[in-house]
C-alpha cells in the first residue's frame, strides 16, 4: 500500500471519499471534524461549557470513532491494493474496473478479456464493458468479433453516451481492414 493510501486512512471518511467517491465518506469526514472541534473548544476555550465527565466522554467518543475508522480504512485499502476485491457480484465495481483498466493499459489483452468476459457473463447489458471489449478485440486483430461487439453494443440502452467512440471504433476497424466503410447499420 502506497504512502498516499496510508495517509488517507488517518482522517475518518477521507479514504472512502477520495478513492471510492462515496458521499458517506464526506458525511463521516465532516461529522468527525465538527465533533473534534466541539470537544476541543469545550476543553480549551469554553472550559465551563461541559463538566469534566462529559469532556472525557467526548474525547473517548472522538478517539473511538477515529480508531475504528482508521482500522477499517487500513483494512479496506490493503485488501483493494492486493487485488482481493477485484470481482463484485453486481455491476462494474470500482475494484473490478481498476483491475480491468490496469491490465488493459499494460497491454495484457488475455487477462483483460478474461476479466471483461467474467463481468459480461453476469452483466450483459453493461455498455461500458462491452465497448472496452470491442476495443480490445480490435487491438488484438479480431476485427469481425470487434464489429460484432459494437453492433451488440448499439442495441443496449446505455450506448448513446458512447456514440462518438463507437463510430470511432468502426472507423478504426475500417482503416485496419482496408475495405469499404463499415457503419452501425451493416
Amino acid at each position: 500500500m502506497g504512502g498516499g493510501r496510508w495517509a488517507g486512512c488517518l482522517w475518518p471518511g477521507l479514504s472512502q471519499l477520495w478513492w471510492r467517491g462515496r458521499w458517506s465518506g464526506l458525511a463521516l469526514a465532516v461529522g468527525f471534524a465538527v465533533a473534534l472541534n466541539l470537544v476541543l473548544l469545550a476543553t480549551v476555550a469554553w472550559t465551563g461549557l461541559l463538566s469534566p465527565f462529559w469532556k472525557q466522554c467526548g474525547w473517548a467518543a472522538v478517539g473511538l470513532v477515529w480508531g475504528v475508522s482508521a482500522v477499517a480504512s487500513l483494512r479496506n485499502a490493503g485488501r483493494s491494493s492486493d487485488g482481493a476485491e477485484r470481482l463484485g457480484s453486481g455491476g462494474l465495481t470500482d475494484d473490478l474496473f481498476r483491475a480491468i483498466q490496469s491490465e488493459y493499459l499494460k497491454g495484457n489483452w488475455y487477462e483483460t478479456e478474461e476479466l471483461l468476459g467474467r463481468h459480461l457473463r453476469q452483466n450483459a447489458a453493461d455498455a461500458d464493458a462491452r465497448l472496452m471489449l470491442a476495443t480490445l478485440m480490435r487491438h488484438t486483430g479480431r476485427h469481425d468479433e470487434a464489429r460484432s461487439q459494437l453492433k451488440r453494443l448499439l442495441r443496449l440502452d446505455g450506448c448513446e453516451k458512447w456514440r462518438p467512440e463507437i463510430e470511432r471504433e468502426f472507423d478504426l476497424l475500417l482503416d485496419a481492414a482496408g475495405t469499404g466503410r463499415v457503419t452501425a447499420r451493416d
